[in-house]
């Protein structure tokens, strides 16, 4: 069982817990964490395992994972970094991206979710040790590449395309801004 914070629709916590099966059947809004890992001015997309209850086989973000019941959003990204991808990360090696809504109805699905994005940027990233339950593979691709498959193939992606376009461009004006790639 996974117990989240039930928060109100601009993050402010409730005071309530519930199982995460439960939120998303009751369309509960929630916290959740979608960290984004650039290497060489490349983003990291996951391939979703087949056995994931949610949105299985479906490419997605570098990491991202729901908030457990009490945790900050930077505790649940280092934890789901080294969960999913086998990586440490520290606070220092977040960048946040802000947070944003995200709002999702369909196969007996009502999700809410409050989305805390954070960038790694500039962190050598290798010997990635993926979880099998969560993860079944992974791969660096240009923004470009990944915003012409977003756009030609949505079916692909968790269903959070504009999310995902919005936040790849804001991912390219910081690289840009650093000087093109990390």
């Amino acid at each position: 069982m996974e117990l989240l914070d039930v928060t109100d629709d601009k993050g402010k916590l409730l005071g309530t817990t519930k199982d995460r099966k439960q939120v998303h059947k009751d369309g509960d809004w929630h916290r959740v964490v979608y960290l984004w890992v650039v290497s060489n001015g490349k983003i990291l997309i996951q391939r979703r395992a087949a056995t994931k209850d949610t949105f299985p086989n479906l490419l997605d973000v570098s990491v991202n994972g729901h908030v457990m019941a009490g945790e900050s959003c930077e505790a649940a990204a280092k934890r789901e970094a080294k969960e999913e991808l086998g990586i440490s990360i520290s606070k220092k090696d977040m960048m946040p991206l802000g947070e944003k809504k995200i709002s999702y109805k369909g196969g007996g699905l009502r999700i809410n979710e409050i989305a805390c994005a954070f960038l790694i940027l500039g962190k050598k990233i290798s010997g990635l040790k993926l979880q099998k339950e969560e993860v079944w593979g992974t791969g660096f691709y240009g923004a470009s590449e990944i915003k012409t498959f977003l756009n030609e193939k949505p079916e692909r992606f968790i269903p959070f395309q504009q999310y995902m376009l919005d936040t790849i461009g804001e991912i390219e004006r910081i690289l840009k801004a650093e000087g093109g790639s990390s």
